[in-house]
């Protein structure tokens, strides 16, 4: 296992160094985000495809004897059960840390769907399921829902942020998102994977403000972006309108 975990983040080093040296400042931004998830698969699966990882399990020459048989087994025995307490310490540390990911996951799940029950909603003629919420300062999304303040209106701001939460619905982001927090479940303790679900994540607004850009002027479209604030309801999983990407892109 060791050996297939050091193999995966060989693969994605490579790759996320790839990126960041040739794809990052690119604006083929659907490009990018195939790039992403084709990289994140493939680090986990070129290992046991091509047979790099061995193979899980003790055969009968998982131990060579060069020595007496008496002294092997004595070793063995006494190896055995240090490695035993080691990796129940290290089991006990995953669990616990896999377990807190994941409860904090299904926590933002149930506020989201007890915003769906609480919420009025509107069936949007372009698309998605529009509901309205003093918990959204600003709108955000979530697969079809785009959750709005309760004053939101056909103000233009409202409408451009409006655009770009549709562009998150349309292009089905919450997918990646929430591939990426199982994920991250999973692989909780790897630097790279969450690399990989920060990095998708920026390019999932990126991808949103192309696309709301080009139903209004850059210019409004800026000045929009610039007047907006953090939200107060703040679910890593949810597309955040005002959850801008940095400009070194991380």
């Amino acid at each position: 296992m060791f050996t297939y975990l050091l193999q995966v983040s060989l693969f994605w080093g490579l790759f996320a160094l790839l990126y960041n040296l040739l794809l990052r400042r690119e604006t083929f931004f659907r490009a990018n985000r195939f790039y992403l998830l084709g990289t994140l698969a493939a680090g986990l699966l070129m290992p046991l495809t091509y047979g790099l990882a061995p193979a899980i399990g003790l055969g009968p020459d998982a131990f060579p004897a060069y020595l007496p048989e008496f002294t092997i087994v004595l070793q063995q025995v006494g190896h055995s059960a240090d490695n035993w307490s080691g990796i129940q310490y290290l089991a006990w540390i995953y669990g616990i840390g896999s377990a807190f990911t994941a409860m904090r996951m299904l926590w933002g799940v149930f506020r989201i769907a007890r915003l769906i029950r609480q919420s009025p909603a509107e069936q949007l003629p372009v698309g998605g399921v529009l509901l309205r919420t003093p918990a959204a300062v600003v709108p955000f999304s979530f697969f079809h829902w785009i959750f709005v303040p309760t004053d939101f209106d056909n103000r233009p701001d409202d409408k451009n942020m409006l655009l770009h939460e549709l562009a998150h619905v349309r292009a089905w982001h919450s997918v990646d998102v929430l591939l990426l927090e199982i994920l991250c479940i999973v692989f909780w303790f790897h630097p790279l994977a969450h690399w990989y679900r920060r990095s998708l994540r920026t390019v999932h607004e990126y991808q949103a403000d192309a696309a709301a850009s080009d139903q209004t002027t850059r210019k409004q479209y800026v000045l929009l972006l610039l007047r907006q604030t953090q939200p107060q309801l703040a679910l890593s999983f949810a597309n955040h309108f005002s959850n801008r990407p940095s400009s070194n892109g991380c």
